[in-house]
């Protein structure tokens, strides 16, 4: 499928696609250490991307049936990379959950670059519940 099917203009021609409501979410328990206690915590939530770089994209991800699951996995990753950040010190989850606005800012910085990788940027980004399981 060539650039100009799959967004109906030649890339430079076009406007910006984007995706609204994807939605995240642990798909397994994150292990943290708060205090001397490990808990199993969950975390879910949604955000928008935007192909900002069509020629990337088509090249890593063929076309938007791939997307979705592709920022998924990067923003799972990049979420309990910032889960065990932002729970280092922290002995209760009250102090995690109140620490959201933070992670949410620490995912958006981590997350850029591997989006920029396939062709995307973040346009919204939110913690909706982090959660004990």
């Amino acid at each position: 499928m060539g650039l100009s099917k799959l967004f109906g203009k030649k890339p430079s021609e076009g406007k910006t696609q984007e995706f609204e409501n994807i939605f995240w979410g642990t798909t397994t328990p994150v292990l943290l250490t708060l205090g001397y206690v490990i808990v199993q915590i969950r975390a879910r939530g949604s955000c928008s991307v935007a192909i900002n770089n069509p020629q990337i994209y088509t090249q890593m991800l063929g076309d938007s049936s791939r997307m979705a699951t592709q920022v998924k996995a990067i923003i799972v990753n990049k979420v309990t990379d910032s889960l065990f950040e932002v729970s280092r010190g922290k002995t209760d989850l009250i102090d995690i959950i109140s620490s959201s606005d933070e992670m949410a800012e620490m995912v958006k910085a981590i997350a850029e670059p591997a989006l920029n990788g396939v062709g995307l940027t973040l346009k919204q980004f939110e913690i909706q519940a982090i959660e004990r399981v």
